[in-house]
């Protein structure tokens, strides 16, 4: 008896794929050294902080929130930790940056699950709050308008090699594949796309909606502490007005990756495939020397060509035509 052969199915996935490898070959054939691998390398450094901070980013968006406060706990938890490192080590530091991360999360997770605050009011609320504590702390302790210094965990992170590949590459992998399991293959994951489609469907069917909301901050914050570190350790130093176009940016990766921003549909596949691309273009425009101006048009254009493309996929989604979980 022979097996009926499903219908090919051309997925969202599949068309950044191809998008990804024809900018990537468009970009090497006008500037060949784009092909080597020093450049990809120094490539995905400029990406990695941002692909990190995308993941968390992904699943909260899928499940219907929004977190607008991830560079300023990024930043917060870079600062505190590099002051403590000064008196300490890097082992207490880093456990300050997560703690912090974690517990910025928390309070964002908290407000929003138990008083139902909006997510979007409420993480830009703690933005502010998160930045200028940061603020009030480098002019209390530092001085005004300085900046704190990396210490060796984070530059580790930032600058360091494991077999010749960036460490901080392979913190991604580990972190991206940890993601696409927790979403793709467990039942936390399914709670998280039925918290986006209809929550309070998925309420009376049993599930803990604001466990799993705070869950998905703490997550968050975790993951921006540690984007912190990489942040810190690549640049070596860190003011508190660092990092302020990384929301948008991160949201513009999200959404591009197919990710609806009404929540419901996305995946980490395409988000990883998004922050490819947006690697690809900014290396590309560098390389090709095109003014920073310009460069924030085209970074502008793409936010919007994003909003246009969860619009449509919002509505495909709305006449299942398309996969929740692979647009």
């Amino acid at each position: 008896m022979s097996k009926t052969r499903k219908p090919f199915r051309f997925t969202y996935n599949m068309a950044l794929f191809i998008i990804a490898v024809v900018m990537f070959v468009g970009v090497g054939i006008a500037k060949p050294n784009f092909f080597s691998g020093n450049y990809i390398a120094e490539t995905a450094k400029q990406i990695i902080e941002i692909g990190i901070m995308v993941l968390p980013a992904t699943i909260i968006i899928i499940s219907g929130g929004i977190d607008f406060s991830m560079n300023a706990l990024l930043i917060v938890s870079a600062i505190l930790s590099a002051i403590v490192a000064r008196y300490t080590n890097s082992f207490v530091a880093v456990l300050v940056a997560l703690l912090i991360g974690a517990l910025g999360g928390l309070v964002n997770g908290l407000m929003i699950a138990k008083f139902k605050l909006p997510p979007l009011i409420m993480t830009l609320a703690t933005m502010y709050l998160y930045k200028g504590i940061a603020e009030g702390v480098t002019m209390g302790i530092v001085s005004v308008g300085a900046s704190v210094s990396s210490y060796e965990f984070a530059t580790f992170l930032g600058m360091g090699t494991i077999i010749g590949i960036p460490t901080q590459a392979f913190v991604f992998v580990i972190l991206a594949v940890i993601f696409y399991i927790l979403l793709e293959k467990t039942c936390f994951g399914r709670y998280i796309f039925s918290l986006g489609l209809n929550e309070q469907a998925a309420r009376y069917s049993g599930v803990k909606v604001d466990n799993i909301k705070v869950t998905l901050y703490v997550i968050g914050g975790l993951c921006y502490a540690i984007a912190g570190m990489v942040y810190l350790g690549r640049f070596s130093s860190l003011r508190y007005d660092s990092a302020d176009p990384l929301t948008l940016q991160v949201i513009t990766v999200v959404l591009l990756g197919g990710t609806s921003i009404l929540g419901g549909s996305g995946s980490i596949l395409g988000s990883i495939l998004s922050i490819i691309i947006m690697a690809i273009i900014k290396s590309g425009m560098n390389i090709l020397f095109i003014p920073q101006t310009s460069q924030k048009i085209v970074l502008g254009v793409i936010l919007l060509a994003s909003l246009m493309i969860s619009q449509i996929i919002d509505k495909r989604v709305a006449k299942n035509k398309v996969f929740k979980k692979t647009v």
